[in-house]
């Protein structure tokens, strides 16, 4: 549906997936498990929420030909916790889950995502292939912002429209 609604998509202006889950961080005081939202391209757009300091993930980083490090948004708390600081923070190198990352951003002292709780110390972005991904027991959630002037039913009889585009799209499993 994801891929469906961000393409086909006539009134919102963003739209964004997400789930929470733990990641392992190795950072210079050594190895700990960390509380992350897993986020999709479009996310932290939806909320325009900005970060106080570097930037959100930008589309490409959520591909699967994303090279380089993978961006890491951290917690303003735990900016504060792991480096002293967020100045200190924005650039460092670390490594989640055994491979290479670099924080790109850190969310200002006073957000919150939602009712997560215990809140999020990282955000990782999610990267989906389109291409490969095919209907499985995903749990994601989404978030949306509609476009200007748009009204809770029009975005519904917008995604009235979209249910056969996208079950023509990704047909589901046999069974389901």
């Amino acid at each position: 549906q994801y891929f469906t609604y961000r393409a086909e998509n006539r009134t919102l202006a963003e739209i964004g997936i997400w789930g929470n889950g733990g990641e392992t961080l190795t950072g210079p005081d050594g190895t700990e498990r960390v509380r992350s939202l897993r986020a999709s391209h479009g996310l932290l757009q939806a909320l325009g929420v900005q970060p106080v300091r570097g930037r959100w993930f930008n589309e490409a980083e959520h591909g699967p030909a994303a090279e380089g490090p993978a961006p890491i948004i951290l917690s303003h708390a735990f900016a504060q916790r792991q480096f002293g600081s967020d100045a200190a923070a924005l650039g460092r190198d670390l490594v989640v889950n055994g491979g290479p990352a670099q924080v790109v951003g850190i969310m200002p002292r006073d957000f919150r995502f939602l009712d997560m709780s215990p809140p999020f110390e990282i955000i990782v972005a999610m990267r989906f292939d389109p291409a490969r991904q095919n209907i499985g027991p995903y749990n994601f959630e989404a978030l949306a912002r509609l476009n200007a002037g748009v009204t809770p039913e029009e975005a519904g009889a917008d995604i009235q429209r979209m249910l056969p585009l996208w079950l023509e799209a990704w047909p589901l499993a046999p069974g389901s």
